[in-house]
């Protein structure tokens, strides 16, 4: 660009002196015109870019494998001075496939740019939308952005870096799991009556007075109120109202041999259809896995809790969840037997259940936890380990999926 603009004032100059000169109007002329062209046009691309505003929202963050999101723009122009052109380039995730508009390669394969090129007046806005398709799981950037403009005659441009980036989780497409699968020795819900050590505080079943011991949460002020003593609730007892579910993200016999993306994907769907079922069942979900969150030294764990936000919650960690794996899940097991919830179910997905892992699942067992086993592994590859008293489900990697392995890193 500064070549140019030497170029521009020589040739201007050049041609004012040689008009003065020789007298001639036709060089003199010429001359001022392209330095006026010259001085407009820089002053055009300087002013190009300023109280020039982008605007991206995200209306829906969430999404299942092969689910469509739009992204919305408004370029708004916020300046008496219209610009002839602009050009957007957004930078999305390859997984996130885009349905029409341009589109361009970037110099890393794991990206490209979304392009809109248009033109916009004094104070106006512009606004288009543009749809993707999520094409496989994950936790996926949306920007940043780059914004381009300059001078009408297209001598000059200048640019500008919109960093902001918009999440997007992609959760993984349910996998086919047996409605009548054996997990554990209660059902996948909560079965009424029973000990009343666990009860199911969604359940109330009637008023009573306070007793000392009572915790304040089960206090209801406004029979309190009514009654002129305190009151408390008492919830209708429940033999299995949580649900722990229990990843093994490792996908190989053994773990330096890297991962199958594939049987990777089939894991998370099982674990997606695991959460789905105790959502709908009323039970508190929960989750825990050998693996990392992206870009995070430490596990992939959510907490038993109930509710719409709660499911969305494991699903998102479901998304995020990454190959590399910070402890077998054998020595998982071992080390947070103690730390799940009382009376909680327990149930373990893994690809290649061994011997190492049935001492662990019948130590949780032994801690009074309803356990199974989830086999989601290839049907010639039969799980090598005994477990007494545990319900084993094989949900198998349907043949079409499978994809070769792929070494760690």
């Amino acid at each position: 660009m500064p070549a140019l603009r030497a170029a521009w004032a020589l040739t201007a100059v050049g041609l004012i002196v040689v008009g003065a000169a020789t007298a001639r109007p036709v060089p003199l002329a010429l001359g001022v015109l392209v330095l006026l062209a010259g001085l407009v046009a820089r002053v055009w691309a300087r002013l190009a870019l300023a109280r020039l505003e982008l605007e991206r929202s995200v209306p829906q963050r969430r999404a299942f494998v092969g689910e469509r999101m739009e992204v919305r723009y408004r370029l708004r122009n916020r300046k008496l001075l219209p610009l002839p052109w602009v050009a957007v380039s957004d930078r999305i995730d390859e997984a996130l496939l885009p349905a029409g508009g341009v589109v361009r390669a970037t110099p890393t394969l794991q990206a490209r740019l979304l392009v809109h090129s248009t033109s916009v007046g004094w104070r106006e806005q512009v606004r288009w939308t543009r749809s993707l398709r999520c094409t496989r799981r994950g936790y996926f950037g949306i920007g940043p952005a780059r914004i381009e403009s300059g001078d009408p005659f297209g001598f000059l441009q200048v640019e500008r870096r919109e960093p902001a980036v918009h999440r997007v989780a992609v959760y993984p497409q349910p996998a086919e799991l047996p409605s009548t699968a054996p997990l554990g020795r209660r059902p996948l819900g909560a079965a009424r009556g029973g000990s009343p050590i666990f009860e199911d505080p969604s359940l109330i079943v009637g008023i009573r007075d306070y007793r000392p011991g009572d915790p304040l949460k089960r206090v209801d002020w406004k029979a309190t109120a009514r009654r002129g003593r305190l009151q408390s609730r008492e919830f209708e007892p429940s033999t299995a109202v949580q649900l722990v579910i229990v990843i093994d993200l490792q996908t190989m016999p053994r773990p330096w041999e890297g991962y199958d993306p594939a049987l990777l994907d089939h894991l998370l769907g099982l674990a997606t259809t695991l959460a789905i079922r105790a959502h709908r069942s009323g039970m508190a979900v929960g989750l825990l896995s050998n693996c990392s969150f992206p870009e995070a030294d430490r596990l992939l764990e959510v907490a038993p809790a109930r509710g719409e936000t709660q499911l969305l919650r494991v699903l998102e960690a479901l998304a995020m969840a990454t190959p590399f794996l910070l402890v077998e899940v054998d020595r998982l097991l071992t080390i947070r037997t103690r730390s799940f919830p009382l009376g909680a179910s327990v149930v373990c997905v893994s690809a290649n259940p061994n011997a190492d892992l049935a001492a662990p699942l019948l130590a949780v067992k032994r801690h009074g936890h309803p356990v199974a086993l989830v086999w989601g592994g290839r049907e010639e590859d039969a799980p090598v380990v005994g477990l007494p008293g545990v319900g084993v489900t094989h949900a198998p990697l349907p043949s079409a999926w499978r994809r070769p392995a792929q070494a760690a890193t």
